[in-house]
């Protein structure tokens, strides 16, 4: 075994290991601050990012508000489609097919029935 040096057979210049002492001056404080501690650089930074964040998708809208359409019907119609494929006749395929003439049918009921009505009252409308 291998016997440790007690603390009272040390030599003064073998005492280095202790911290350094504190500081005192601010400037040097500041100095040695690392910019992630410094809480007001933090905080702009913080609000920079998000700022930044919303104008991105802001000037990408023309593309994002579509996939994010896209990706929310694909999210809605997917327990339907699987569904209607674990039938023997109806593969992937024909499940979509099926699904997108629904819902284009009855889309295209909804505004046979609303459009002449909007008609109808613009007309009886005076301003």
């Amino acid at each position: 075994m291998a016997k440790k040096k007690s603390g009272a057979a040390r030599k003064p210049s073998e005492q280095s290991d202790s911290p350094a002492p504190p500081l005192h001056d601010p400037i040097e404080k500041s100095a040695r601050l690392h910019i992630w501690q410094i809480q007001a650089v933090r905080d702009v930074l913080l609000v920079a990012a998000i700022v930044g964040i919303f104008w991105t998708g802001y000037m990408l809208r023309a593309v994002t508000v579509p996939l994010l359409v896209a990706l929310m019907l694909a999210y809605l119609f997917e327990p339907i489609i699987a569904r209607l494929s674990l039938y023997p006749k109806m593969n992937r395929l024909r499940s979509v097919i099926a699904l997108l003439g629904t819902v284009g049918m009855t889309v295209a009921i909804i505004l046979a029935i609303v459009i002449p009505l909007i008609v109808s009252q613009s007309i009886q409308f005076k301003p």
